[in-house]
């Protein structure tokens, strides 16, 4: 009966998932947002043998491309079955976050909760359906954590091997695993009088440090790549953290919120009360100030829905997030970031008594940093949420009722409607995109064809690569730097267009504004 108890949140988990993937349809031969540029590495080892990086590539993700290779090597190169591999990562990760709630003895139900919410996520969902890093390097990100949550507790080496482990394959999919490394080496300075630590740990940690180091030293010496864009300091250091600062906490208050909401009973004292309503009127007029709404870096989440839309393809879609939409979300995330300050101001001498959650304090705080310092986008806050949801569930100690969870689950319920039906509108769009697109190329040459950025980039990059770029400010980013000689005799776009005609046309349901949405093949007119 205990047995079957533990295991019923899992099965909860696992069966929502599989419904969410059912509903959303991820089948699509195609290549979503950068998939193209990460598919590319996976290909030419396929085929030419060789690694071969696009210059713009961003991390050496050499993990991910070999099991990418792996994949590939026994289905054929295929973005559906690239994109089924991330969907394994997915749920695999929403269950390590059970894995590590569940070693604090709080209610189950919570457990679930924060599982659920991350699971609802949009940037999660997003990026659950791409062969995008973000996922795959949660997974090692989350591994490591819940073997750390162990060794913090036995010491025993084997969970210490397996942490280093996840910690290296987390590095060669995306650098900023390093800093789970630093994180050790702090905790080690901070805690060694607390915990005693085995004379190994330190020695461990070091050696881990130096093959991670020398690797990327060996990689990126020998492999045509160059630092991508993400990598780039911003120039105006202080003006871009404060205004990520301020982002993060909008974004994170508002993800956070309806787990926040279950501490409520604390947050609505009369004294703390008044000091919620002060930091409430200043993220509001901070916003207005700013001159921006949510969403405020439009890379995953924007204002016509989920994924990369206006930016990789012509046309307007409609729009999702209207004036209205905006401040309500607004309102919420104001509120939501608000009750995160509360918490770590109330919270954090529990959370410093605790090494594991110091742990991930350290975490937090140093990914925190590389957003606030480095050109960033949305999806990097991603990795920033199960952090805050292990710290927020890990110090809750007043029973709870089912009262409590009332307005959450409204909450879950809302992110759960937008995130899945945004979703499967985005992976709708791509189909007919795909479609229109290989129709097209049985007849004409695909630099004759704008189908966006990530179908031009499959198709069109490697033969336009080392044309140099032409400046057009009449046509769109990706064709003016990265595919020049792109003609757009036909076009695919969102909507009609200017000196265009309709070849073909073809609808799907927009199951957020419960219509039916056209796409369309355009030709050009010459006069």
């Amino acid at each position: 009966m205990i047995m079957k108890n533990y295991f019923k949140p899992l099965i909860i988990i696992i069966a929502i998932f599989m419904v969410v993937v059912l509903l959303v349809n991820p089948h699509g031969n195609f290549p979503l947002n950068d998939d193209w540029v990460y598919g590319h590495t996976v290909q030419s080892l396929l085929y030419d043998h060789k690694l071969d990086f696009y210059e713009f590539t961003g991390p050496i993700l050499i993990a991910q491309t070999f099991y990418g290779f792996i994949i590939s090597f026994f289905t054929g190169f295929s973005y559906n079955f690239l994109r089924l591999s991330t969907l394994l990562f997915s749920i695999s990760a929403v269950i390590l976050l059970y894995l590590i709630l569940e070693k604090n003895n709080v209610d189950k139900k919570i457990n679930l909760f924060a599982c659920l919410l991350f699971l609802f996520n949009p940037i999660f969902i997003n990026t659950s359906f791409t062969f995008l890093t973000d996922i795959p390097f949660l997974f090692f990100y989350l591994f490591s954590l819940w073997q750390f949550s162990k060794y913090f507790k036995t010491l025993k080496n084997i969970n210490l091997l397996g942490g280093l482990l996840a910690i290296v394959i987390a590095f060669f999919i995306r650098q900023n695993g390093i800093l789970l490394l630093i994180s050790l080496i702090l905790i080690f300075l901070l805690s060694h009088k607390k915990v005693m630590f085995q004379k190994s740990f330190l020695t461990a940690i070091l050696i881990t440090t130096f093959f991670c180091a020398l690797g990327y030293i060996l990689f990126k010496n020998n492999i045509n790549i160059s630092e991508g864009q993400t990598h780039l300091l911003e120039k105006n250091l202080l003006k871009n953290a404060c205004q990520w600062f301020f982002y993060s906490i909008q974004y994170l208050g508002l993800f956070s919120l309806p787990l926040l909401l279950i501490y409520q009973k604390n947050f609505f004292i009369k004294k703390i009360f008044f000091i919620i309503l002060i930091f409430f009127i200043f993220l509001l007029s901070f916003n207005n100030l700013l001159g921006v709404n949510f969403p405020y870096n439009q890379n995953i989440i924007n204002n016509f829905g989920l994924g990369p839309n206006t930016e990789v393809m012509s046309g307007t879609p409609p729009i999702i997030f209207t004036n209205t939409l905006k401040i309500i979300v607004n309102v919420l995330a104001s509120l939501g970031g608000v009750f995160l300050i509360l918490f770590f101001i109330t919270n954090y001498k529990k959370i410093l008594a605790d090494t594991f959650l110091k742990f991930i304090l350290i975490n937090f705080i140093l990914q925190l940093t590389l957003i606030l310092v480095f050109i960033s986008f949305d999806r990097y806050y991603l990795l920033l949420l199960p952090l805050i949801f292990i710290l927020i569930v890990s110090t809750k100690t007043e029973k709870i009722t089912n009262h409590d969870f009332i307005l959450p689950i409204t909450f879950l319920l809302l992110f759960a409607f937008f995130s899945v039906s945004l979703q499967r509108n985005y992976m709708d769009w791509n189909r007919i995109r795909s479609y229109f697109y290989q129709e097209t190329t049985k007849n004409k040459f695909s630099y004759q064809i704008d189908g966006g950025y990530e179908l031009n980039g499959q198709y069109t990059y490697d033969i336009m690569k080392k044309i140099p770029i032409l400046i057009d400010l009449t046509r769109p980013w990706y064709i003016n730097r990265l595919f020049p000689k792109n003609t757009r005799e036909y076009m695919i776009s969102f909507s009609e267009l200017p000196n265009y005609k309709i070849v073909a046309e073809k609808e799907y349901y927009n199951y957020f504004l419960f219509k039916k949405i056209k796409l369309y093949l355009l030709k050009k007119i010459y006069y």
